[in-house]
C-alpha cells in the first residue's frame, strides 16, 4: 500500500509546479512563418497576436487568397509553437512523479 505521507508530499510538489508554471511570463513570443520568411507571425504565451509582417513579395494585388492562406498558415504555426512550450512545460512536472 502507498506510503500516504509521500502521495501528499508528491501531489503538494505537483501543485507548487503547476503554480509556477503558470506564473510563469505570460508574453513569452513564438514566431510562425509561411511562403520560406516571407510571411512571419508572432503571437503571446497566451495566444494573443503580437506581431504579423507580409514581405512586399508575398503582397500580390491578384492573389489575396495565397495571401491570406499565408497568413494563416504564419499564425498557426507560431500558435503550434506556443502549445508545443506549454506542453513541455507541464511534461516536465509529472516526470518525476
Amino acid at each position: 500500500m502507498p506510503d500516504l505521507e509521500a502521495l501528499l508530499e508528491q501531489a503538494g510538489k505537483l501543485t507548487e509546479g503547476i503554480l509556477a508554471a503558470q506564473q510563469a511570463p505570460q508574453e513569452t513570443k513564438f514566431t510562425g512563418v509561411a511562403d520560406g520568411g516571407l510571411v512571419r507571425a508572432t503571437v503571446t504565451a497566451t495566444g494573443r497576436l503580437h506581431t504579423l509582417r507580409i514581405s512586399p513579395v508575398a503582397a500580390d494585388p491578384e492573389n489575396t487568397e495565397a495571401l491570406a492562406d499565408s497568413v494563416l498558415a504564419a499564425v498557426r504555426d507560431a500558435h503550434g509553437a506556443a502549445a508545443a512550450a506549454l506542453q513541455a512545460r507541464f511534461a516536465g512536472l509529472t516526470e518525476h512523479l
